[in-house]
């Protein structure tokens, strides 16, 4: 059996080193600006200073870039012409004033093109003063361009402008507690109306591409070919949709670079806090923040009333940000007996419904405490409760639809977490992200191809999801499909030593595979805050980032936050160990 494995693994470890890394491909990097201020604080932050986009372009200028354009990026999909080494895409979103008033005569001096994406909605409301709706706060017309004003630099030949939807740079109410989330990117709720259909969704959300389309022809003379996701949120629906309504390119806010092969996706970096532009794309491949993984099981919050369930997960936010955590990792379904599902807390067509309160638990800790979110829902479970894997599949597209999650963690997949690539730098997500579209499924064994079966069909809704794999075992190296693996530990000083020692051994920890593995420590009971922090200092000092720690109680507050931070807490890790 174990040879068999052995030739497994082996199997698919030549297709994953075949392809070149990044620096070796054409690639081309993208920036998304907003608004343009005077002084570093007087907008939001999204904005950056005048004076901070002067020193850009000009570093543009003195290192060799060049701004390209979406005739570029055409030509280059097509074979016409190469890309230049040094690419760079520069977009504009939301049409502030200041893109006519401080970036225009930037442009025409330093002869650079812009793509600039305006909300349909927002310029043809007139007299509407800057207001906030809900958790939105959308710009007067006194904070925008004019149509006469977009017109004249579309006719400079240096600005071409993009759509940023007519009507979806909102949010919407999406669930029965009230949580409002963005508009393209969920299935509407409606009080006594329940959940959009997919149907009625693309529906929506064609309409609005359309009407975009039809606006900026009436008002520019051009029709707009790129189609720019309003706050970069978008469903694989929305996605067939805007190619259905003739948009070539589709701008994303995933930070990484652009890929000829990967369009129409067009990924963009997003610059905050007026941070230093030439750092970010310059494009330093490894990562720059540890991970701090907390699991949160829904029943701990759930009492019969809805009162009481909101207190809970309040007062499991406030103690997630305590913690310092950097991602929770929220069970899907109710465990029964015998490997098998109670209940899901998603609504879906194949399990019976616990509560509907998933996407509320994953909106609210993404949004009030500010983590990452991973869902777990385990598929050996879910088979032996359904009982055939297209049910299965069925029930990971629900649970797509439902929670705005980062990443998807599966556990018992042995063959997973044994594929591994012969390289021992960082892979960067884009390249995980390829190797996982390269692995040939059929030559795994029945429970891991239909994990990976899962993990698509979580993805083919929520684009960009990563995956992170819990193991029992110690490879010669991470897995290779995985953007986490993290291996399960004891608790007890001693044992986890010793796994820490054996993945130090087997070079986990070396600073090319650190941030793409860790561990997961395991107890009947939640930690104490003392031994869980002589854990992770033991493990930090061994070069490990990244950990994860279960059974928890967040309403106990369990192990208890204050005594645990200092720790555990991603926001006091030294990332640069001192020599």
């Amino acid at each position: 059996m174990m040879r068999g494995r052995l030739i497994l693994v082996i199997a698919l470890i030549v297709p994953l080193t075949a392809r070149a890394s990044f620096t070796s491909r054409p690639h081309y990097m993208t920036i998304a600006f907003h608004d343009v201020v005077d002084r570093a604080g007087d907008g939001d932050e999204n904005s950056v200073t005048a004076a901070s986009l002067v020193g850009f372009f000009e570093w543009l200028r003195g290192n060799g870039w060049t701004a390209i354009t979406l005739d570029d990026i055409a030509r280059a999909q097509s074979g016409a012409r190469a890309l230049p080494d040094r690419a760079v895409l520069i977009t504009f979103d939301d049409g502030y004033r200041s893109l006519y008033t401080r970036v225009y005569p930037l442009l025409l001096a330093y002869k650079l093109p812009v793509v600039a994406a305006l909300v349909g909605a927002w310029m043809e409301d007139a007299a509407r003063e800057t207001i906030r709706r809900g958790d939105d706060l959308i710009p007067g017309t006194n904070r925008l361009i004019s149509w006469d004003e977009a017109r004249e630099m579309a006719r400079s030949g240096l600005v071409e402008f993009a759509s940023h939807s007519y009507d979806l740079h909102r949010s919407q109410l999406a669930n029965p507690q009230g949580s409002e989330m963005p508009a393209a990117a969920i299935r509407a709720y409606a009080r006594g109306g329940g959940y959009e259909d997919d149907a009625s969704y693309r529906r929506r959300i064609r309409a609005d591409f359309d009407r975009s389309r039809v606006l900026q022809q009436k008002e520019i003379g051009v029709a707009p070919r790129a189609l720019v996701w309003p706050f970069g949120r978008y469903t694989q629906a929305a996605r067939e949709e805007a190619l259905a309504a003739n948009y070539q390119f589709l701008l994303t806010l995933d930070p990484e670079p652009g890929f000829i092969e990967d369009l129409p996706n067009v990924p963009r970096l997003l610059p905050v806090a007026n941070q230093d532009l030439r750092a970010m794309i310059s494009f330093p491949v490894a990562p720059s923040s540890a991970v701090r993984l907390v699991r949160l099981n829904p029943q701990t919050l759930v009492p019969t009333d809805a009162a009481a369930f909101e207190k809970n997960l309040g007062a499991t936010i406030e103690r997630v940000k305590r913690l310092g955590a950097t991602t929770v990792v929220v069970d899907a379904a109710s465990p029964g007996a015998q490997n098998r599902l109670e209940g899901a807390w998603f609504p879906n067509r194949v399990l019976p419904m616990t509560a509907d309160v998933l996407s509320r638990i994953v909106w609210q800790l993404r949004t009030r405490a500010g983590v990452n979110i991973a869902v777990s829902l385990p598929v050996s479970s879910a088979l032996a409760t359904l009982g055939n894997d297209d049910a299965v599949v069925r029930l990971f597209e629900d649970l797509g639809q439902s929670a705005m999650a980062d990443a998807l963690l599966l556990d018992h997949v042995p063959a997973l977490t044994e594929i591994r690539s012969d390289e021992s730098s960082f892979a960067p997500r884009w390249e995980v992200r390829r190797r996982r579209s390269s692995l040939d499924t059929t030559r795994l064994p029945a429970a891991d191809a239909l994990a990976m079966r899962a993990f698509a069909a979580f993805e083919h809704v929520r684009p960009g999801t990563r995956l992170f794999l819990l193991t029992d075992t110690i490879g010669g190296a991470p897995s290779a499909i995985a953007d986490l693996t993290l291996v399960k530990t004891p608790l007890p000083e001693k044992p986890f030593e010793d796994v820490v020692n054996r993945l130090l051994a087997a070079g986990w920890m070396q600073p090319g595979r650190r941030y793409s593995s860790g561990v997961w420590i395991l107890g009947q009971a939640p930690p104490s805050a003392a031994v869980l922090s002589t854990d992770v200092r033991l493990f930090q000092r061994r070069g490990g980032v990244a950990f994860g720690w279960e059974q928890d109680d967040p309403l106990s507050d369990e192990p208890k936050a204050a005594l645990a931070a200092p720790a555990v807490s991603a926001a006091t890790f030294p990332l640069v160990p001192k020599q």
